[in-house]
C-alpha cells in the first residue's frame, strides 16, 4: 500500500492534458460491464481532461471516511464530492479530424490513438520541470531517458530550446531556478496544507460567529420578551412607551413607595388597626400625583369632617410645614398638603388657612414660600416669648421705668447706639435687696417706695397695662377668626391710652375667641 500522506501525479504523455503536477481521479462505469481502465492508457479523469491510467490504483480511497493523501486534484475532488459540477472548457475543431472538441485543438479519441503508438515506442518516460526566469515567467519543459532537455519557449509560435543535458540547457538561461516534478509536489503540497489550515480555521471562526450570533439573537429576543412582560406588569399593557419602559417603570415604583409610605406612617400613628382610605391611596398611586385626578367619593360611613380640595397647595401656620408634616393628608413635593384626608383634624373647610400657592407654580422639596409677615405676628411672637418664660418659673415683670426684667439677674433694654433691644445685668438702684416684682403683683420693696413723696396717680399702673396686654396677647395667639381683629383693635386702643383697663377689660369679656 502506497503512503497515504502523498501520490505521485499521473505518469506523464505528451498527448495527455490534465495538469501534470497532480494525481487525477479516474470514474469507472459499470466496471463488471466495461471493464476497468488499462494501464498506460489514455483516459478521461473527474475534471474532464486526459490523464495515463497509473499502474496501480488508489487503494487508500476505498473507505469513505479514511483521510485522503496529499497531491489528488482539487478539481476532481469537487467533482467526485458534489461540491461543483464537471468544468466546462473552451471548444473548437480537431487539428486531424475536425470535429469539435474540448481537448486544446486534439480531440480525446486523436489523443488516445497517438499516446498509444508513442507508449509503444518508449521503454521509459520523460521526467517533467518547470523553468523558472528571473521575470517570473515559467516555462515547461522535459528530460528525456538519454539525458537530453528541451524547454518550451514559446507554445504559440512553436519554438522551444534543446541541449544534450539539463545543465548545458540551463546555461542559455542565466540565474533560472528548475523545479522538477518532485519539487513542485513538495511546494504544492506545502501549499495544500496551509490552504487547508486557512479553511479549517476560517471555517472553525464562521462556526463560531453563527453560534454567537445565534447565542445573541435569542438573548435579545428573550431580553425584549422580558422587557414586555415588565412594562405590562407595570402598566398594564404593551405598547410602544411614548416616555420609555425604564421612566414608566420608574413611576410605579414612585407611586408605590409614596403609597408604603403613607401607609406606613398611619400604621406608626395609630397602630397595625388604622386605615387608610381609598382616595388617598388612588392619589398616591396616580402617574400625575399630586394633580392626579384619581379621588373616588367618601364613603358613607366615613367621618362627615368637610375634605378640602383645589389647585392649591396650602398650610395651617404662617411659615414652615411642621402641622402638615403630622397629619395623614396627602402631601405635595414643598410639605403643604395637596389633599386632605376625612380623618385629619386640621385641614377642614372650617378650619383656617395662613400660607398657600397654586400647585402650578409650586416651589418643590426642601423650599419654603416667603409669606410677609403681619405687624400681629410679631407681637404673637413677644407674646409667646413671654409665656414660655413664665411657663419655665422665671419671675418675669416690668420696672416703673418700663424695663423688662426678672428683678435679679437679667433684663432687656433698648440700646440707642446699636438702635435695637438687647439683654444686659439687671441694676437696682438704692436698696440692695433684689426687686421681686411680677406683672401680677408687685413685691413689697416696691410696694412703699417714694409714696410720701409722689403724687398719688389716678391713672392706670404700667404694670397692669402691660399684664393685661400680656393676657390679650396669649388668648390671641391661636385665635383663628374675627375676634382676633377685635382683639388687636383692643390692644391698639389700650396701649395708646384710649380705653382704661376697665372699660378695656369689659370689651374684652364681650368678645368670643374660637380655637383649634
Amino acid at each position: 500500500m502506497p503512503d497515504p500522506s502523498l501520490v505521485l501525479p499521473n505518469t506523464f504523455s505528451p498527448y495527455a492534458d490534465a495538469d501534470p503536477l497532480y494525481r487525477h481521479l479516474i470514474t469507472v462505469f459499470l466496471p463488471s460491464l466495461f471493464g476497468e481502465p488499462k494501464p498506460g492508457t489514455l483516459t478521461v479523469t473527474s475534471c474532464e481532461r486526459l490523464a495515463v491510467v497509473p499502474a496501480e490504483p488508489l487503494t487508500v480511497a476505498d473507505e469513505p471516511d479514511q483521510e485522503l493523501p496529499t497531491g489528488l486534484c482539487p478539481l476532481c475532488l469537487a467533482v467526485m464530492s458534489g461540491e461543483q459540477p464537471a468544468p466546462r472548457y473552451p471548444s473548437g475543431p480537431c487539428r486531424r479530424c475536425e470535429v469539435i472538441t474540448s481537448h486544446n485543438g486534439l480531440c480525446a479519441q486523436c489523443r488516445q490513438e497517438q499516446h498509444a503508438d508513442w507508449w509503444q515506442a518508449s521503454d521509459t518516460w520523460a521526467r517533467p520541470f518547470r523553468l523558472i526566469l528571473r521575470g517570473k515567467q515559467v516555462l515547461d519543459g522535459a528530460v528525456f531517458p538519454n539525458g537530453q532537455a528541451v524547454v518550451i519557449d514559446d507554445p504559440e509560435a512553436g519554438l522551444s530550446s534543446g541541449a544534450a543535458t539539463l545543465e548545458q540547457l540551463l546555461a542559455g538561461y542565466h540565474r533560472a531556478e528548475v523545479m522538477l516534478a518532485e519539487d513542485v509536489i513538495r511546494v504544492g503540497t506545502a501549499r495544500v496544507a496551509h490552504a487547508v489550515g486557512e479553511y479549517t480555521r476560517v471555517a472553525i471562526e464562521l462556526e463560531d460567529t453563527e453560534r454567537e450570533r445565534d447565542e445573541h439573537k435569542r438573548d435579545y429576543l428573550n431580553a425584549c420578551a422580558t422587557i414586555a412582560a415588565m412594562h405590562k406588569a407595570a402598566v398594564g399593557e404593551v405598547r410602544g412607551p411614548t416616555r420609555g419602559v425604564v421612566e414608566d417603570v420608574e413611576d410605579v415604583r414612585a407611586a408605590v413607595e409614596r403609597a408604603r409610605e403613607r401607609c406606613q406612617a398611619v400604621r406608626d400613628r395609630v397602630g397595625p388597626g388604622g386605615m387608610i382610605n381609598a382616595s388617598q391611596i388612588l392619589g398616591l398611586l396616580s402617574p400625575t400625583w399630586p394633580d392626579g385626578n384619581h379621588e373616588v367619593p367618601t364613603p358613607a360611613d366615613a367621618p362627615s369632617q368637610p375634605v378640602m380640595t383645589g389647585h392649591h397647595h396650602y398650610g395651617r401656620a404662617w411659615v414652615g410645614h411642621e402641622i402638615e408634616d403630622a397629619c395623614p393628608c396627602i402631601k405635595a413635593p414643598c410639605g403643604l398638603v395637596a389633599q386632605s384626608v376625612p380623618e385629619c383634624t386640621q385641614h377642614r373647610a372650617d378650619k383656617s388657612t395662613r400660607q398657600s400657592h397654586p400647585a402650578a407654580s409650586c416651589p418643590g422639596p426642601d423650599q419654603t414660600v416667603a409669606v410677609p409677615r403681619t405687624e400681629r405676628s410679631y407681637w404673637v411672637d413677644i407674646a409667646a416669648a413671654l409665656n414660655a418664660a413664665v411657663a419655665a418659673g422665671l419671675p418675669v415683670g416690668v420696672d416703673l421705668d418700663g424695663t423688662l426684667t426678672d428683678h435679679s439677674a437679667w433684663s432687656v433694654i433698648w440700646d440707642p447706639s446699636a438702635e435695637r433691644w438687647t439683654v444686659a445685668g439687671y441694676e437696682n438702684e438704692g436698696d440692695d435687696t433684689p426687686c421681686t416684682c411680677t406683672v401680677a403683683e408687685a413685691c413689697d420693696q416696691c410696694s412703699d417706695d417714694d409714696q410720701d413723696d409722689e403724687p398719688e396717680e389716678t391713672g392706670d399702673a404700667d404694670g397692669d397695662v402691660l399684664q393685661l396686654i400680656s393676657e390679650i396677647a396669649g388668648r390671641l395667639s391661636d385665635a383663628t377668626d374675627e375676634g382676633e381683629y377685635q382683639a388687636v383693635g383692643l390692644i391698639s386702643d389700650l396701649a395708646n391710652g384710649r380705653k382704661t383697663i376697665a372699660e378695656a377689660r369689659a370689651e374684652l369679656a364681650d368678645i368670643t375667641f374660637r380655637h383649634v
